[in-house]
């Protein structure tokens, strides 16, 4: 368990906050040269294997903010930020914070969205219902592609059918929204790839032509801190009845 309340660390240079990072078991001694040595730096060979018409790479200053406290465990925050005092600034409300237990953080179910398309549909309600009829055997299809995903508490939870006008020419479209847990993955590729193989299944049940196939995130977190007026006042010099007198 990391201690993320590191007492005169923006007085350190670089040297000794990284020593100060492996005395504390927050990173390696091998992690410590490569960040000492920028081997964390791309270099323009794998640069321009990610990206297109590459000349260069562009380095940003890297920054850890300390003392976070999130359910009642401590946190060190990378952050990567040109912008002075921004990083202090975080750092000094997070110490502020923790003083009354730090934050507290809940997570609903997060869901990502596989959009499927379905374009010109002449009779909406119809293809909606054909689909619905077979809702159950979809979920069940796209879960078979996903095993160990489903194992691990995930997979597609539910599909939901839409249908939208568009103005422009009056046509119908009806768009499908596959509901995936991806439990601990980001599941972009992981949800691509379920509406590109049920594109199929799908243009089986209502003989229609799937056009787009795109992905979206229904995500939900809720933060909460508490903090006592005579903490801000402790903080900004203040006596710390005239703060409570203030605080609103």
């Amino acid at each position: 368990m990391i201690n993320s309340r590191i007492p005169g660390f923006h007085k350190m240079d670089v040297d000794q906050r990284l020593d100060t990072l492996v005395d504390l078991n927050i990173i390696t001694k091998r992690e410590r040269k490569i960040l000492k040595d920028n081997g964390s730096c791309l270099s323009s060979g794998v640069a321009d294997k990610m990206s297109e018409n590459v000349i260069g790479v562009f380095g940003l200053p890297l920054s850890i903010a300390t003392n976070f406290l999130v359910n009642k465990r401590d946190y060190i925050v990378p952050m990567v930020t040109e912008e002075p005092s921004v990083v202090a600034g975080v750092s000094n409300a997070a110490k502020i914070t923790r003083l009354s237990g730090g934050f507290q953080v809940k997570i609903a179910e997060s869901l990502l969205i596989g959009q499927i398309q379905l374009m010109d549909v002449k009779d909406p309600e119809v293809v909606i219902k054909q689909l619905e009829l077979e809702k159950k055997k979809l979920i069940e299809f796209a879960n078979s592609l996903q095993p160990r995903l489903v194992l691990r508490g995930g997979g597609t939870k539910d599909i939901e059918f839409f249908k939208y006008l568009l103005e422009d020419s009056n046509k119908w479209m009806v768009i499908l929204h596959l509901l995936v847990d991806t439990q601990e993955a980001m599941g972009a590729n992981l949800v691509n790839t379920l509406c590109e193989l049920i594109a199929p299944k799908i243009e089986s049940i209502c003989d229609h032509k799937v056009s787009l196939k795109i992905l979206s995130g229904d995500f939900s977190a809720t933060s909460s801190m508490f903090t006592p007026p005579s903490a801000l006042a402790m903080r900004m010099g203040l006596p710390s009845e005239r703060s409570s007198s203030t605080a609103t």
